[in-house]
């Protein structure tokens, strides 16, 4: 690669001496195509090598080829920022070219538009280079704490999964590309639903929320056996502080609980849709759903989601399943 990159540059810089004024010759725009691209792949190959300071070196060079100001590029820089633990910028930039991207134009943009929302919060992930898919690892967003969940699931997430209705429905080259993002989005899905439920808070509000009703139970019954007019005032003033403490507790409780419930069928619906969209996560994210299907068996509230989970995914995904089932003796 660094011989090809040397003799691109030579003929590169022999077409630029005979240049004139900014008009820049087909052949010689040719040439600085394919010195980027060799750069970038070198960035590439170094990066999966670990070998940080040369990639950083090839892509500073690509930069300043590129007079364009591509997103190409632009991607490559902040991958190998994220390797060179500059988290928040590596973040900005790549928020930068999103902001730049037009989702509208055609599938494959969406497409790319898609994994690079969904990148800023998974790791890892699988990107599509045209016909190539290089597999990179790259935590963004979530890992380096720079947003709230909510926040990362509207703004990301939310948008990932909308632009994939915009590609074409029969693609085959896209199934990756779809159970990627759905991929992303059930594991995002699942941590945050573990978190929330180990929480302490779930346990504190609750404790408080059953303390307060037996308060209020038995300052009722005090107040009814109580003849004292000004005692009688005083345990109704206290009564009325209970109360609303009560309904503050019970709306934080609920929130809680409605938060756990969103993020428990979130990552159910997530883990289904990838299913049903390609094989390539059929081990893992088989045996995700079940977990959290089973963990939460009982739970009426995501019955309907579960069942629609189990109408999208082939039958021969759950298969074993049926190792557990005691056999029919006929």
């Amino acid at each position: 690669m660094a011989t090809r990159i040397a003799l691109v540059r030579s003929v590169r810089q022999r077409e630029e001496r005979q240049q004139l004024g900014d008009f820049v010759p087909t052949l010689l725009q040719g040439l600085l195509d394919i010195e980027k691209s060799c750069l970038l792949r070198l960035s590439q190959a170094a990066r999966s090598s670990g070998q940080g300071q040369i990639a950083l070196n090839s892509v500073v060079r690509a930069k300043k080829l590129d007079k364009h100001q591509t997103s190409m590029v632009d991607e490559e820089f902040a991958n190998v920022l994220w390797l060179q633990k500059e988290e928040t910028p590596a973040v900005q930039f790549l928020q930068n070219i999103l902001k730049q991207l037009n989702p509208i134009d055609n599938g494959n943009e969406a497409s790319r538009h898609a994994l690079l929302l969904s990148r800023l919060v998974c790791c890892p992930l699988l990107i599509e280079y045209y016909l190539c898919l290089h597999s990179i690892k790259g935590s963004w967003t979530s890992e380096a704490c720079l947003e709230k969940p909510a926040d990362i699931w509207g703004h990301y997430f939310s948008r990932s999964i909308s632009l994939l209705g915009k590609l074409p429905q029969n693609d085959t080259k896209l199934e990756l590309t779809r159970a990627t993002v759905y991929r992303e989005c059930a594991m995002f899905a699942e941590r945050q639903y573990h978190a929330v439920l180990k929480s302490p808070d779930a346990l504190r509000w609750k404790l408080y929320v059953d303390r307060k009703k037996n308060e209020i139970e038995h300052r009722s019954m005090e107040i009814t056996r109580t003849q004292s007019d000004v005692m009688k005032k005083r345990l109704n003033d206290e009564q009325k502080k209970a109360q609303r403490l009560l309904e503050t507790d019970s709306e934080l409780f609920k929130k809680h609980n409605d938060l756990r419930e969103s993020l428990l069928t979130q990552a159910i619906e997530m883990h289904s849709r990838c299913l049903e969209t390609s094989s390539d996560f059929d081990d893992d994210s088989a045996i995700r759903l079940c977990s959290l299907w089973f963990a939460n068996f009982d739970d009426a509230s995501i019955l309907h989601a579960v069942g629609d989970a189990l109408d999208r995914i082939p039958s021969r995904k759950l298969i074993f399943l049926a190792v557990g089932f005691p056999r029919l003796v006929f």
